[in-house]
This record gives structure tokens, sequence and C-alpha cells, in this order.
């Protein structure tokens, strides 16, 4: 089974939902924020291999010239062992140094410690590791955001005992899989301020309130 960054997140957030998605293969519908980074992607690849004039690549550019990142490929997919990836960029500076750049568009801000946690970059930092023989020497996150054009730039280190505990997740993930320990997570109902697309699926009608039942209010007026 060859795995993904996507495929191991979804399962640590919901197992039931890694089931629906890569064992049943069903879909989730389009998502408007989804399918605006895509777009967002696709116009600053455009302009990293063609230099058109385009105001997200031009913003994008600029922050690889700050890191002096001149030497990159654009969307390059790595594979070892049996985890996947696509890097948006991955790149050398003048002094010879790694850099994994990926691009992201939100409405959120980012913390130092979105970054410095991230098991995206993290996962990307492994794979450079393996296939390159050295970790980079900073991970990106480039952030647009898609309602003012603000864009941010956050940057962090790697270790390699960051990869080793990274490696042991997607271990013990890929085993969980191979057993289908499809089990549903409650916690993740509700991710992100909505209900989840599987919910339906996941809980009976009969599991509901009935006959007009409302909860109590506790606290406050």
């Amino acid at each position: 089974m060859i795995l993904s960054y996507s495929q191991v997140s979804t399962f640590e957030r919901c197992p039931k939902m890694w089931y629906y998605l890569y064992v049943k293969k069903l879909t989730l519908p389009t998502d408007p924020n989804m399918e605006f980074g895509k777009k967002i992607h696709a116009a600053i690849q455009k302009y990293l291999l063609s230099s058109d004039d385009d105001s997200w690549g031009q913003k994008a550019k600029k922050y690889l010239d700050k890191f002096s990142i001149t030497d990159y490929q654009i969307e390059q997919e790595l594979l070892f062992g049996n985890f996947h990836g696509i890097l948006d960029v991955v790149g050398k500076d003048k002094q010879g140094n790694i850099h994994v750049v990926d691009w992201k568009t939100s409405r959120i801000e980012y913390t130092e410690h979105d970054v410095v946690t991230s098991l995206q970059l993290t996962a990307y930092a492994g794979l450079t590791l393996k296939c390159f023989g050295k970790l980079p020497k900073l991970v990106h996150y480039g952030v647009f955001d898609k309602n003012s054009g603000f864009f941010a730039g956050y940057a962090s280190s790697r270790k390699e005992e960051d990869v080793v505990e990274w490696d042991r997740r997607v271990e013990v993930t890929a085993k969980l899989m191979e057993i289908e320990y499809n089990v549903r997570n409650p916690l993740s109902c509700y991710s992100y301020n909505r209900k989840c697309h599987f919910y339906s699926k996941c809980w009976s009608k009969d599991s509901g309130f009935e006959g007009g039942l409302e909860l109590p209010k506790i606290g406050g007026k």
C-alpha cells in the first residue's frame, strides 16, 4: 500500500472517514476553498515556469528569492518505500542547502506553533532526507489569504529525530489500515466547525432525540 500524507492524516483524524474515502472510494462534495487552493497552486506553478504576469506567482517568486532559492523543481513527486508525496517546491539556495516549500490558501492566521509542529512539513522533510540524502535546511509554508490577497511566509527546521517519530506514526498507521481498523472518532464529526459529510452513515437516525426532547441549558443566561 502506497501512503500519502493525506491518507495518514485522514486516518489519524478518523479511521472511519479514511475507510469511506480510500477503501470504499466514496467522494466528498466539491469544496470551494479547496477549488480556490487548486487555482492558486496552478497560477503559482505557471508563473514560476513561465514568468507570466500573475500577482500570486510574483509573491511566490519573491518569497523564494528571499531565501536565494533559485535551483528548484515544481510539483516534485517523491516516493520512498511505501510513502509518497508531491512537494510544491523543492530547491537549493546558493549555498547548496535544500528547501521545501508548501503553498497554502487560508483565512486563518498561522502561528509559530503550527509550523514547528506541522506533520506535513515533517513528512516532506523525511522524504527529502531519504531521497536526497540530507534534511532540508528549512521547510516553509507560503500562505495566501484568499480574501485580502495578503501573503505570509513561515519557515522552520526539522531534525532526524522528528523524521524518526513521523516514520513510526506511518508504520503504526499502515498496520492499522491493513486490519481495516475503521472505528469512528466522534471528536472529528464537527471538525472545522462543520458536520462531516459521512455523519449520517456513521450515526443512524435511531440514535437521535425523539419527541422534541431538548438538552437542558447549563450555565449562562
